[in-house]
């Protein structure tokens, strides 16, 4: 059975071409999306300033329609404010939260789940639940066990209601060789991954090639 994959675009996409890399595999930057009585909203706001003008024009067209759904819930890459607290700044400014955050009490979110911190926090931003989830696969950004970990979540909405449900992924390799390694192992193995099979021949053409050098030498 086929299962949906919705994408929202996050800062690494922004790198070099990936923009439009990602516009010809996914589709639009933003976009929403209906699930019986829910609305979801995905925004691009990637480059960590906020939503340009059209973007934010779009957003109240697609929130004056969710009024009469039972849940709206909301997807965006960098989070509205940074949990961990004033000496950090892993999130938008100040003016483009407070807008948002404005926006979203007034056409009464349900949820907001958002990344770019490489780790799990939730709680409210103004009575909206939120949570922030970067513990996909990327090097997390601390080492407090309360919030960095590798995970995903398991929502289940119903009559309105949402349940989300943190599930820890083991990461037996990470802990015990540390961060670097770990990361230097995910480059390495995506990279014979893809590239596994251009790799054999070069280390093939190479061999061949410092034989016949040396029975000419």
């Amino acid at each position: 059975m086929a299962i949906p994959l919705p994408a929202g675009i996050g800062k690494h996409e922004l790198r070099g071409k990936g923009r439009g890399l990602y516009h010809d595999l996914f589709g639009s930057f933003y976009y929403s999306f209906t699930m019986g009585k829910n609305y979801f909203i995905v925004l691009d706001d990637a480059n960590g300033k906020g939503l340009d003008l059209k973007q934010k024009r779009w957003l109240e067209r697609e929130l004056t329609k969710s009024g009469n759904y039972g849940s709206r819930i909301v997807f965006m890459h960098v989070p509205l404010y940074d949990p961990r607290g004033e000496n950090y700044h892993h999130c938008l400014p100040e003016k483009s939260a407070y807008n948002l955050i404005n926006l979203f009490l007034k056409y009464r979110i349900t949820h907001i789940f958002t990344s770019h911190i490489h780790g799990f926090f939730a709680g409210k931003w103004k009575g909206i639940p939120y949570a922030i989830t970067g513990g996909a696969g990327g090097s997390l950004a601390g080492d407090n066990p309360d919030h960095y970990y590798f995970h995903f979540l398991k929502v289940h909405i119903k009559n309105g209601n949402m349940d989300v449900q943190v599930i820890r992924v083991p990461a037996p390799y990470y802990e015990h060789y540390g961060p670097l390694v770990y990361m230097a192992w995910v480059y390495i193995s995506d990279f014979l991954r893809f590239y596994g099979i251009q790799t054999v021949l070069l280390l093939i053409a190479g061999g061949l090639a410092l034989v016949i050098y040396r029975g000419e030498s």
